[in-house]
């Protein structure tokens, strides 16, 4: 008999049955992928997943237990190496599994709930409030274009459905492309390529007859069915590297007394951007609206300077706009991972941006560029 034999004794979705049992077995650690993709096959789920950025490896214990302390969490047990998690949520109750790093600091919580579920609303937004060490990452465009591509290598990509919100006017945008025998569904590039001047959220693609997932710009993916170990080894994979670079970009940021500066980030956007007033205002109120955090305007015109505190877990910030495609990004004194993955986020997810890079063309800047006149 396997560790997902066990009969329930709970009410709870298959998977999450299936999983939650396994618990009251001895699970090898390093077994816990195979356990999910066995438990996968058995029941034919569904499998929502999300992938998380650390803020100090040295204490991901800490972040776990922060999770157990949410609201509505009943229960939380070791499966291998993974952490799971019972909810009770008003009258049903799910489970959610964290996998163990796949890369350092970066994290994957899976679930059979999919992220229309009103459970899965709540606990994105409790993840988004910033005070337990975790963080969500939003995908740089080449990221998300490259895990389409690596699909395209194993059958024809079409794409089924597009969600995104419209920049102009902050509105949501759906566009679904129905299967007809004469008029084949766009490619995922194709399908982007229609969205270019939108803030891209979700991407529904068909493999071949191989695989049915859905991509989320917030490093995230549906499972839906087909292939499971396709979808194992190249968008959880893909999801999990792409999270990797983004957490090496992030990591070591801060500015210490009597060292170099390190250089400061950049959020690209498509060009002209912040060409017109109203998206300086948009920027401004975006930021505002950030859970836990305070903004403070030094300067306005002809650029824009403003400090940025993460009362979270005291982040701060020097945020500038001084050209039209791009927001430059200044770390303190303190500037967690976490905290700055908010930041960019917040502007990338707004403005659809390209990228978040280092700056390379500008020296660090010192105190008193920060600060002084002028």
């Amino acid at each position: 008999m396997t560790a997902l034999s066990a009969v329930p004794e709970v009410s709870l979705p298959p998977l999450d049955e299936l999983l939650w049992r396994a618990t009251e077995t001895d699970v090898p650690v390093g077994s816990e992928r195979s356990l999910l993709r066995e438990a996968v096959a058995t029941t034919g789920s569904t499998l929502t997943v999300w992938v998380l950025l650390e803020n100090d490896i040295a204490t991901a214990s800490a972040a776990l237990e922060r999770l157990g302390a949410m609201v509505g969490i009943v229960d939380a047990r070791w499966l291998g190496g993974a952490r799971i998690y019972l909810a009770a949520d008003r009258s049903e109750r799910y489970a959610f599994l964290v996998l163990p790093d796949a890369q350092p600091g970066v994290l994957t919580l899976v679930s059979s709930v999919t992220p229309t579920d009103d459970r899965w609303k709540r606990l994105r937004r409790w993840l988004a409030r910033g005070a337990h060490g975790l963080s969500p990452v939003y995908l740089n465009e080449d990221d998300f274009l490259a895990i389409g591509d690596a699909l395209a290598t194993h059958g024809t990509v079409a794409a089924s459905r597009l969600t995104a919100r419209d920049l102009s006017d902050g509105s949501s945008y759906t566009r679904g492309w129905p299967e007809q025998r004469r008029r084949p569904r766009p490619s995922h590039r194709e399908a982007l390529a229609e969205a270019s001047n939108m803030a891209v959220r979700t991407l529904t693609l068909h493999i071949g007859n191989q695989l049915l997932v859905q991509l989320r710009r917030e490093a995230g993916a549906t499972f839906y069915s087909g292939d499971y170990q396709l979808f194992e080894s190249v968008v959880m994979d893909g999801l999990e590297d792409a999270a990797a670079r983004r957490r090496s970009l992030l990591a070591d940021r801060e500015r210490r007394l009597d060292e170099p500066a390190p250089r400061p980030l950049v959020v690209r956007t498509r060009a002209a951007t912040f060409g017109e007033p109203e998206a300086v205002t948009d920027l401004l109120d975006s930021l505002e609206r950030q859970e836990s955090t305070s903004v403070a305007v030094f300067h306005r015109n002809p650029y824009l300077h403003v400090a940025v505190t993460d009362y979270a877990d005291g982040s701060n910030f020097d945020l500038f706009v001084n050209r039209s495609d791009e927001v430059v990004v200044i770390p303190g004194y303190r500037a967690s991972v976490t905290s700055l993955a908010r930041l960019t986020d917040t502007v990338g997810e707004r403005f659809a941006a390209v990228a978040v890079d280092e700056v390379t063309s500008l020296p660090a800047p010192t105190l008193e560029d920060l600060f002084g006149e002028g």
